[in-house]
């Protein structure tokens, strides 16, 4: 593949992003990318954005179509690096003072799609942490980006080499907006069923204090349920590890459906098999206990995303005793109104973070279990679909990420 080298500060310019106080936070302003939206995403979900005062923001700080932003610091070193492309600027929009903006000079001689697969390549994220003196980025800045050296396809071969890329992400976007439609759809029968009492036969139901006979309010430890938290090994995760048990923390806790495997930890299978507690069964709760997101739940599935894991301290998992109710408990922990009261717990607690004892006083509606198996047929092919799709992303970024590093060295013809 015919190539011409250059320094990326020849390409393109650098720039970091707005320092504010946390005041800026107000209101409708200018929407802000921060560490938090990287995951492993090509670009930013827009709609998902914080907003910050139009008086923190001068007009160089605002991004533009074609930007790609790159974490230039975080405490979790995994993420430091990753990038993303604006591909939809509609609102003003900046990033953190922790992102590094890359602007390229001439969409002539680069593709911004192409250099943000480039970006995302093992052998590009080696030789910044190279340049930055270790094996794990530990900083980013704009001289370790500038003077990076690439060897860069004829513009035609890097649309051709994006184009194929893109296919893939172009799937995995469809099956996402689906999985979307399925939690709404799960969602909106929950709230219907158990929040309206707009339940099958609702209108011929008796009612006493304002709940269907046979329905009452109890607190968690009279709801019956188990729960357990994991640990993590002497001295931390080893980030060498390439073959272990995935060991999950608040990092994996995201929409139902949703993993981003670029985040897991491993420990050894040796460990894992003397852990006492914190080993991951089918349908098991995933609750976030401490940290910025306390309250924050999933559900895992079936053989997805791991069929053998065990999770970190930070997590809990939870298990309804009644097998039937655990779907329900998923979707009523889910419900805004107790990610709010397990935040405040935690800010009135004398130590931070949940306790059993603080799951336990929680107080839950518990429909009858005629009710709970009549929601069951009709919420878990909606489940079942949505773990579907997300196999289908997995294998769909594998495939993609063993294509991306034979088409950016020239192995692979394009």
């Amino acid at each position: 593949m015919e190539t011409r080298e250059y320094r990326l500060g020849e390409l393109a310019k650098f720039s970091n992003g707005i320092n504010f106080d946390k005041d800026a936070y107000f209101g409708n302003g200018i929407r802000l990318i921060t560490v938090s939206d990287f995951g492993n995403n090509f670009s930013p979900d827009y709609e998902s954005l914080i907003e910050v005062s139009n008086e923190v923001v001068k007009e160089k700080d605002l991004i533009s179509k074609n930007d790609i932003l790159f974490v230039r610091s975080n405490g979790n070193k995994e993420l430091v690096g990753r990038c993303m492309l604006i591909d939809n600027v509609d609102k003003p929009t900046t990033y953190s003072g922790f992102c590094i903006k890359c602007h390229f000079d001439n969409e002539n001689v680069s593709d911004p799609k192409y250099f943000t697969y480039y970006f995302k390549n093992q052998y590009f994220r080696k030789c910044i942490s190279n340049a930055s003196g270790g094996t794990n980025i530990q900083n980013l800045n704009q001289e370790i980006l500038s003077k990076h050296r690439v060897q860069l396809p004829p513009l035609p071969t890097q649309q051709k080499i994006a184009s194929i890329l893109s296919a893939y992400d172009n799937l995995i976007q469809n099956y996402k907006k689906q999985i979307e439609a399925l939690q709404t759809a799960a969602s909106e029968l929950y709230k219907e069923w158990f929040v309206r009492f707009r339940f099958p036969g609702w209108q011929n139901a008796k009612f006493e204090n304002g709940l269907p006979v046979g329905w009452k309010y109890l607190k968690l430890s009279e709801f019956g349920y188990e729960v357990e938290s994991g640990n993590r090994p002497a001295g931390g995760i080893d980030d060498s590890l390439e073959d272990g048990i995935p060991s999950l923390g608040a990092e994996s806790i995201d929409k139902l459906g949703y993993f981003d495997y670029s985040n897991v930890k491993l420990v050894p299978r040796e460990f894992y098999d003397k852990m006492k507690r914190g080993h991951g069964k089918d349908n098991d709760i995933l609750l976030y206990k401490d940290g910025a997101y306390i309250g924050k739940v999933t559900l895992f599935r079936n053989d997805f995303p791991f069929k053998e894991y065990a999770v970190n301290e930070h997590v809990f998992l939870l298990r309804s005793i009644n097998k039937n109710y655990q779907n329900y408990l998923y979707f009523t922990l889910n419900m805004p109104q107790y990610f709010t009261q397990m935040q405040n717990l935690n800010r009135n607690a004398a130590q931070p973070g949940l306790a059993r004892g603080d799951l336990d006083r929680i107080k839950i509606l518990v429909p009858d279990e005629r009710a709970i198996e009549r929601f069951n047929k009709f919420v878990n092919p909606l489940i079942e679909n949505t773990f579907s799709h997300s196999k289908q992303i997995t294998n769909l970024a594998k495939q993609r990420d063993l294509l991306l590093p034979r088409l950016m060295s020239g192995k692979l013809e394009v």
